[in-house]
């Protein structure tokens, strides 16, 4: 649902026209939204003739609201409003952003350790279906939805990166629960099935096979897709294809930083001491802290 998170952590929760405005304006923050344009969305069915009053009332509120925020604002531009907010203090745009840094170091070949755990970072803000509390509305359904499939896409990106990592235990459990969420997606059976097979056990990845085909007919009436029935094919035919890649960097080099280390000048010192007597220091902690940017760091 819509909320705000003031700086000493407080939720503050939205309802009704309020949530609404919020929410339009956070979702497309630095855009002048005329108050007749605001209007149309806080009042789907058809605004009242006091629309605009309403608007600079609960603009007011929303004000009182954003002082306990640090850089989030709401401005008065000429025709109407804009929200103006930080960098990360959306975490719809967070979200995306952490997203697309994910892309860009699969793309300069930074590894799947790297990949993964943007990926695990940028689904840490998750807590539900966006927009929960305005899905229903024409304007907001479709918003909400389309992050929805991003979240969808994340997380299919997020299993690949641990099994092309090795960590297949991590990965196993993922799946387990996403096909469990939506088994009609293709992919998250493909993953599950290649994951299986990584970790030695390709009859359970064939019976994942037949679990997901008989999902889609008694579902869907139809078998499954082509992706799936080579990959079938494939363990059938132990191909080497399916083994684990052997990821490695260039020699002697380091992957570029993606952003700067903020907050981690404790854990560094605490590295660089105990690489002056120890050949090799493992830096341990959940999924998505930080781990790999520290290293990169140090290195």
């Amino acid at each position: 649902p819509v909320r705000l998170v003031t700086s000493t952590g407080a939720e503050v929760g939205f309802r009704g026209h309020a949530a609404r405005l919020l929410a339009w304006l956070a979702l497309h923050p630095d855009r002048v939204w005329a108050a007749d344009a605001l209007a149309v969305r806080l009042w789907p069915a058809g605004a009242p003739p006091t629309a605009r009053t309403a608007i600079q009332g609960h603009v007011s509120r929303l004000r009182r609201t954003l002082v306990a925020i640090d850089g989030v604002r709401i401005e008065s531009a000429p025709g109407g409003y804009a929200l103006r907010a930080r960098p990360g203090a959306i975490d719809a745009l967070l979200f995306a952003d952490l997203c697309e840094r994910a892309t860009a170091a699969e793309r300069e070949g930074l590894g799947p350790a790297v990949t993964g755990e943007l990926l695990a970072a940028a689904l840490a803000l998750w807590s539900g279906d966006a927009l929960a509390d305005l899905r229903g509305d024409p304007h907001f359904g479709p918003e909400g939805r389309a992050l929805d499939d991003q979240r969808r896409d994340a997380e299919e990106r997020h299993a690949h990166s641990l099994i092309e990592a090795g960590d297949l235990d991590r990965a196993l459990a993922l799946l387990a629960g996403l096909v469990n969420a939506e088994p009609l997606r293709e992919r998250r059976w493909a993953l599950l099935m290649t994951a299986l097979t990584r970790a030695g056990r390709q009859a359970d990845a064939l019976r994942t096979y037949r679990r997901a085909a008989a999902t889609l007919v008694e579902r869907t009436g139809l078998d499954p897709g082509p992706e799936l029935q080579r990959l079938e094919t494939a363990i059938l035919l132990q191909d080497p294809a399916l083994d684990a890649p052997r990821w490695q960097p260039a020699p002697g080099t380091a992957p570029a930083p993606l952003t700067g280390l903020v907050g981690r000048d404790g854990e560094r010192a605490a590295v660089i001491r105990r690489l002056r007597s120890s050949r090799l220091v493992t830096v341990v902690g959940p999924g998505g802290v930080g781990k790999t940017t520290l290293a990169v760091d140090v290195g």
